[in-house]
């Protein structure tokens, strides 16, 4: 028996198809285009607010029926938390290699380069969460039928806190290095906290982020994205903690997770240049 992808879980349209005939549309359903309701409108009739032909509204949730301006948004998304992830990884090895070198070489310039990494890390850091931003963009067609604790709506609620956690990391390491003392007292217990919180924020963002990969899974639809996003839930964390007695754990997780979202990126850039997903092994019927 053929496994079945997940419903969207943001209360979409579950029938993939098209109205035909001389009928009206008899539930509620986003416009494509604008996220106007269509319900009660004629197959045949166009959008009223944006003129996009009711039609194009009633094909289901496959992203090659998705409005191409939404496509593009997500696409772009998904390009910036990609080639951010590669950024941030030189700069990681690069960092690393600085502050070892300041700390032998001239150890009065370790703090400036410690702080000047963190503003960097932060630098990159913006860039990824806004590429979050992107990739979560709301489709039209669901609008007023998402739920409010949906998988896109949390990434994007953990994004941002993360980003702010980062910040504010950042200026108590720097209100440290000005004072020229370790974090102690107040500012020690407030590092500590914002840890603990970052740690929060990143694990709700990352399970949030393989449940939105699994319902994008079925709108192209590929089972072998919704399969591995399944699988990361569990191994990624196990990989990224246990991992680290082998030392190579963590990149293998970040290789595993760069390497599905490039295969959504693949599907993106070909619904865009053909109107139709990436022939990859593995996809449904």
């Amino acid at each position: 028996m053929e496994q079945q992808l997940p419903a969207a879980s943001s209360g979409s349209p579950q029938t993939v198809g098209s109205a035909e005939g001389t009928g009206t549309v008899d539930s509620d359903r986003g416009c494509v285009k604008c996220g106007y309701n269509v319900r009660g409108l004629p197959f045949k009739a166009n959008c009223p607010e944006c003129g996009t032909p009711v039609i194009q509204s009633l094909r289901g949730i496959l992203l090659q029926f998705a409005d191409p301006t939404y496509i593009k948004e997500i696409l772009t998304g998904t390009s910036w938390v990609l080639n951010g992830i590669l950024v941030s990884i030189v700069l990681a090895i690069l960092g690393g290699l600085l502050g070892l070198g300041a700390a032998f070489v001239a150890p009065n310039l370790a703090s400036g380069t410690i702080l000047l990494s963190s503003f960097v890390s932060l630098a990159v850091g913006i860039w990824i969460f806004l590429g979050y931003l992107k990739l979560t963009t709301p489709d039209p067609q669901f609008t007023g039928t998402e739920r409010p604790d949906s998988a896109r709506q949390v990434v994007r609620v953990a994004a941002i806190a993360s980003i702010v956690i980062s910040a504010l990391q950042l200026l108590v390491g720097g209100i440290s290095i000005s004072a020229g003392s370790v974090p102690g007292g107040l500012l020690g217990i407030l590092g500590s906290v914002l840890g603990f919180a970052s740690l929060i924020a990143f694990a709700v963002q990352f399970f949030a982020t393989m449940n939105y990969m699994m319902w994008m899974a079925g709108r192209f639809p590929d089972m072998w994205i919704y399969r591995r996003a399944k699988t990361y839930r569990w191994l990624l964390p196990v990989l990224g903690t246990v991992g680290v007695i082998v030392l190579v754990g963590p990149l293998i997780a970040l290789i595993l997770y760069w390497n599905l979202l490039d295969r959504v990126r693949k599907h993106l850039k070909a619904i865009t240049a053909t109107g139709e997903p990436a022939v990859l092994p593995d996809m449904m019927g």
